[in-house]
C-alpha cells in the first residue's frame, strides 16, 4: 500500500538521481554570482542583491547555526529537490502507462543534472516558479482541493524570493496556456450556476497572491534601499550586469578602435571580460559606464532589425544540437515532446504546442536581438 502512494514514488525516484547526480559528477557554480551571495549570507549581509531580504533573514540564522554548511546553496538544493518531486508526482497522477511515465522521469533526470551539477539561482528561481505555476495551472483545470494551490504557491513565492524577474517567463507561458486552454473549453467552463460566488473568490485569491510577489519584492527593495552599501553595489551592478551579460566583448573585437580611444586597452577588456572586477582598475564603475555607453550607442542606434538576432538563433540552435550541448538536449527533448503530443494528441490540442513552441522561439528572438542568450535565462524559456 505505502508504495502505491505517487507522494512515496516520486521521492524515492528523486532521491536516487540526485544520490547518483552528487556521486558521479562534481558540483561548481555556473556565474560567481552565487558565491559572492553565498558569502554575504555568511557575513549576515541580508542585502544580497538580487535575492529577497526576506529569504536572506532566515537563511543567515541558518547560517549562523550551521557555519560549516553553505546555506544558500543547501537553500537551492533543498527547494529544487522539492519542486523535482512535486513535478514527478503530478506526472505519476496522470495515469498515462508506464512509458509515459519513463519518458517523463527520464526528463526529470536531464533537467537534475542540469540543476544540481551546475547551481545558479537564477535557474533555481525559473525551476520553481515554472513548477509552482504548473500545479496551481492543474488545480484549476482539474478543480481540484486546496493541496495543488498551497504547493504551487509556496514554490512560487521561494522562486520569486530567489529572483523575482523570472516570474515574468512562467506566468506568461502559464497565461498563454490557461487563454487557450479557456477558449478551447468555454462552453464547458460558463454552464448556468458554474461561476458560484465561492469559485469566483477563489480565483480573485489566487490573482491577489500571484500579485503578492510583486508587494514582497517592493517591500524587499524598501528594507535594502536604507543602506549606503547597496546603493553603491546596485550602482556598481547595473554597469556589471550590462558589460557581461550582453555579448559586448564580440562589439569590441570588431571595433576596438571605438573603445581604445576613451582609454579601455584590450588588456583593460580582457580583464573585464574575465570577470576579474577589481572596482578601482579595469573594471572600475567609470570604465565599465564608458564601455556601456559604446556598445548601447551602436546596438540601440535605430539600426537593428530582426534578421540578425534570427540568423544567430537558427545558427546556434543548430550548432547546440549538433553538438549535444546541454542547451541542444533541452531543445532535443522539447522537440521530441512536441512530435509526441502531435502523434498522440487530438487535432483539437496541437494549438497548444504550435502556441507555446511559437511563444518559446519568440523569447528566443527577443533574447538574441537584446544580445543577451545568457543559458541561464534560455534555461527557463526550456522549462
Amino acid at each position: 500500500m505505502l508504495f502505491r502512494n505517487n507522494w512515496i514514488k516520486a521521492l524515492i525516484i528523486n532521491i536516487i538521481i540526485f544520490a547518483l547526480i552528487m556521486i558521479f559528477t562534481d558540483m561548481a557554480y555556473e556565474t560567481n554570482d552565487d558565491y559572492a551571495i553565498a558569502g554575504r549570507i555568511v557575513f549576515g549581509d541580508p542585502f544580497a542583491g538580487y535575492v529577497s531580504y526576506f529569504l536572506c533573514l532566515p537563511m543567515i540564522g541558518l547560517q549562523q547555526l550551521l557555519p560549516s554548511v553553505n546555506i544558500f546553496v543547501g537553500a537551492q538544493m533543498l527547494t529544487s529537490f522539492f519542486a523535482f518531486v512535486c513535478f514527478t508526482k503530478l506526472i505519476l497522477d496522470q495515469g498515462r502507462g508506464f512509458l509515459f511515465d519513463l519518458m517523463m522521469v527520464l526528463i526529470v533526470c536531464v533537467y537534475s543534472f542540469d540543476h544540481y551539477s551546475v547551481i545558479q539561482f537564477t535557474k533555481t528561481a525559473g525551476l520553481l516558479t515554472v513548477v509552482g505555476l504548473i500545479l496551481i495551472c492543474d488545480a484549476i483545470i482539474h478543480r481540484k482541493n486546496a493541496g495543488g494551490y498551497i504547493w504551487g504557491f509556496i514554490l512560487l513565492y521561494l522562486g520569486a524570493a530567489f529572483r523575482f524577474e523570472m516570474i515574468a517567463f512562467s506566468v506568461g507561458f502559464a497565461g498563454l496556456y490557461l487563454l487557450f486552454w479557456g477558449v478551447r473549453n468555454r462552453r464547458a467552463l460558463l454552464p448556468e450556476g458554474y461561476l458560484t460566488p465561492k469559485k469566483v473568490a477563489g480565483y480573485v485569491i489566487c490573482l491577489i497572491l500571484l500579485a503578492g510577489t510583486a508587494g514582497m519584492y517592493v517591500l524587499s527593495n524598501d528594507q535594502n534601499k536604507g543602506t549606503e552599501e547597496l546603493a553603491e553595489y546596485n550602482a556598481y551592478n547595473d554597469y556589471r550586469s550590462a558589460v557581461l551579460d550582453y555579448s559586448i566583448y564580440d562589439h569590441y573585437k570588431e571595433h576596438p578602435e571605438a573603445y581604445e580611444d576613451v582609454g579601455i586597452t584590450k588588456n583593460d577588456f580582457f580583464l573585464i571580460n574575465s570577470w576579474y572586477l577589481d572596482f578601482d582598475g579595469a573594471a572600475s564603475e567609470e570604465n565599465l559606464a564608458k564601455v556601456t555607453e559604446i556598445y548601447g550607442q551602436a546596438h540601440h542606434g535605430g539600426s537593428a532589425s530582426a534578421v540578425g538576432p534570427a540568423k544567430k538563433f537558427v545558427k546556434n540552435t543548430i550548432k547546440d544540437i549538433r553538438n549535444m550541448s546541454m542547451p541542444g538536449i533541452h531543445i532535443a527533448i522539447l522537440l521530441i515532446l512536441a512530435l509526441l503530443a502531435i502523434v498522440r494528441l487530438r487535432p483539437g490540442y496541437w494549438i497548444y504546442v504550435l502556441a507555446l513552441g511559437a511563444a518559446a522561439v519568440c523569447l528566443y528572438l527577443f533574447l538574441y536581438y537584446l544580445g543577451r542568450p545568457a543559458y541561464r535565462t534560455s534555461y527557463i524559456i526550456d522549462l
